[in-house]
């Protein structure tokens, strides 16, 4: 948003991820043959929280912040303008003396945007103005290039993206990190954990996510870590762009509250549902075969047609950065269209799948011209059907015979061999170990981006996983990869690192944004708590700063990393451990007419679980919190910014303001 003062010579220009207003002198018209004067940047005004418009009346400037200045009270830091957008999400359980109402309020909703008025400043008003909004964006302080006293001993980092959970459902019974810290968790809201708010109601106690649990308490657990994102379409641009474009920001507003947009966020632009339908025709004349498919989702890809992606930031992705940084890397999962044979067979039968679908990949469709020859053929995109790690059955059959839980073309049960996303990982992963090993070379990718959706959960669905199954197979999937690492040569230069996309999904007693993040490695500070706030953007630092790879943004090149590492190398490896799931709290069974359950299960079919967070999520909080807890209780250098113009054009002015105030100050002493 752009706003003219009254005489047509200063420029107010709202910028919206800086969280300022720059002020600009425009250049006089030219009287001579030498050239146009440019127009200089005087400075900065420090907003709210995303100004995304701007208005000049009577020497005031009205500033809209789209996300709100936040509470005066909060004392957590979550943005630039040193405020928390929302209050803590900690709206349930009823009874519980909480604020009331039984489901978390959606962290979509809970922004609220408000107006700011401010007084166009002088000349040192906005001198102050400007080294403050220069400090707020990490502009005055060092920046920190180094996360090892040498080199980084890191070639190779795993970067996983899951789904929706908030801090407080993981860790919130988690008292202590493995040093003996007190940890900031609330118990109460801890419905995947291990302790009395996971428990089967009126039965069996639980322990849903070992695996991640036990990893925060050996390698470092981070408990005032925030993603940047409210919602699945920014959150994972923030989470592979450092970055999300001001057209996402705005437009999945349109497609969340269900005005007609398209979920067109991850490369695709406008795809329409082509789901089968059990209630009406087919969208797509039948029979169709594996390649129609694939080239009907092709239409929807800009970069084939020589368009724009709509939502593409300038910056482009970390993979682009990577290839540019002259690393090899490989994607899977993410930014890839993707379904399977069974969903091919529904399509021509027009019938929905039932659960779990662990058949064979049937196309693969990268969104972005990086990505091409760069992604796994077989590892599928979002798709709740199939499984991140294991199945309802293979789960159970693992716990009553001691096999092997892990859906995978290896298993030795017959029926339980199949596509799961970390099967598929693995396979990539074994073959990369043998090579090394055998002598041939190094061939595992120097970044690798794996999606892990299923703590997503599908809510209430007859014949589907219950939410805490859902959570449960997602944490062993993230162990089975950490132990497959671990106990292979590349445990001496391999990093994990592991982060929700968002975390819109569920209650936290500090704020809507804070989400379990894990870093994972040999040259881990054992059990170290890290209290020092970060986000999405500081954990693609750290990945940028392992693997030598440059900032693709401002907001990325002034992060701080996550101080977590030390110069020792610890060898021991990790195993994996099965979550410990109640029997009879593995499916959703159908249920009788009238009863609560039915009414839950009716809610979540009214939801649209097909892609990442389209479904309702205050609803689908309600859901899931009745599925646990049952009816009773509810950052090298960006150049010549025009930041970096104003700054270097307020040194002097600083200098001289300072010499003038001391000058004042020694008269007044006179």
């Amino acid at each position: 948003s752009l706003a003219l003062s009254a005489d047509g010579r200063t420029l107010f220009v709202a910028n919206a991820h800086s969280n300022a207003v720059a002020v600009v002198t425009l250049a006089a018209k030219l009287t001579g043959a030498t050239g146009a004067a440019q127009s200089r940047v005087r400075g900065y005004i420090p907003t709210g929280q995303y100004p995304a418009a701007v208005a000049f009346v009577n020497q005031q400037l009205f500033v809209g912040n789209g996300k709100g200045t936040g509470f005066e009270n909060s004392s957590v830091v979550v943005n630039n303008s040193g405020r928390a957008p929302n209050v803590p999400n900690d709206r349930f359980p009823v009874g519980s003396g909480r604020a009331g109402g039984m489901g978390g309020e959606y962290s979509v909703a809970i922004i609220a945007g408000n107006i700011s008025l401010i007084i166009v400043p002088d000349e040192r008003q906005l001198l102050r103005y400007t080294q403050q909004v220069m400090r707020n964006n990490g502009l005055l302080d060092p920046v920190r290039t180094k996360l090892f006293p040498g080199r980084s001993p890191i070639k190779h980092v795993i970067y996983v993206i899951k789904e929706n959970r908030t801090y407080d459902q993981l860790y919130g019974d988690v008292a202590q990190a493995g040093n003996g810290e007190k940890a900031d968790g609330d118990p109460l809201l801890a419905i995947f954990g291990a302790s009395e708010a996971a428990r089967r109601p009126g039965g069996a106690a639980q322990n849903i996510t070992p695996n991640q649990r036990a990893l925060a308490l050996r390698f470092g657990l981070l408990d005032r870590f925030f993603t940047n994102a409210e919602a699945s379409a920014d959150g994972h641009n923030w989470s592979t762009a450092a970055f999300s474009s001001d057209y996402t920001d705005k437009a999945f507003r349109w497609n969340y509250g269900g005005r007609g947009q398209a979920y067109d966020f991850e490369g695709f632009n406008r795809m329409p549902d082509y789901r089968p339908r059990n209630e009406g025709p087919p969208i797509l004349p039948t029979p169709v075969s594996a390649e129609d498919l694939a080239n009907f989702v092709r239409r929807f890809v800009p970069y084939l047609h020589g368009a724009r992606d709509a939502a593409e930031p300038d910056s482009l992705y970390l993979w682009d950065a990577a290839a540019r940084a002259g690393l090899t890397y490989r994607n899977y999962g993410e930014f890839i269209g993707t379904e399977s044979e069974s969903f091919v067979a529904a399509v021509n039968a027009n019938k929905r799948r039932t659960y779990p679908d662990i058949s064979p990949t049937a196309f693969a469709v990268p969104t972005k011209r990086a990505l091409e020859g760069h992604h796994s053929l077989t590892f599928r995109n979002f798709d709740l059907y199939t499984p991140d790690a294991m199945t309802v059955e293979s789960y159970r059959a693992a716990r009553e015979t001691n096999g092997d839980a892990l859906i995978s073309g290896n298993n030795l049960n017959e029926h339980l061999r199949g596509n799961s996303r970390t099967g598929e990982w693995l396979k990539e992963f074994r073959s990369f170990v043998a090579d090394l090993q055998a002598g041939r070379g190094d061939h595992l990718p120097n970044l690798s981006i794996v999606r892990l959706p299923c703590d997503h959960t599908e809510g209430w669905t007859a014949n589907t996983p219950t939410p805490q199954f859902y959570v449960a197979e997602n944490d062993y999937a993230v162990g089975l990869i950490v132990e497959a690492v671990s106990h292979s040569l590349y445990w001496r230069d391999t990093a994990v690192l592991v982060v929700e996309d968002d975390a819109q999904d569920g209650p936290d007693h500090v704020d809507a944004h804070r989400s379990p993040a894990l870093v994972v490695s040999a040259y881990n500070r054992p059990g170290a708590l890290i209290h020092t706030f970060h986000n999405t953007v500081s954990l693609i630092r750290t990945i940028e700063l392992l693997l030598g790879i440059p900032p693709m943004n401002q907001l990325d090149a002034t992060a701080a990393p996550i101080d977590i590492f030390r110069a020792e190398m610890d060898a021991r490896p990790f195993t994996a451990t099965l979550p410990d799931v109640a029997l009879d709290n593995l499916i959703v069974p159908p249920s009788a007419r009238g009863s609560e359950a039915a009414y839950w299960m009716r809610r979540t079919a009214e939801q649209n679980i097909a892609h990442a967070d389209q479904a309702d999520a205050h609803v689908l909080n309600q859901i899931i919190w009745f599925s646990v807890r049952g009816a009773g209780l509810r950052m090298p250098e960006v150049s010549r910014l025009p930041a970096c113009e104003a700054f270097m054009s307020v040194q002097d002015e600083r200098v001289e303001l300072e010499a003038h105030e001391a000058d004042g100050l020694a008269r007044a002493r006179r």
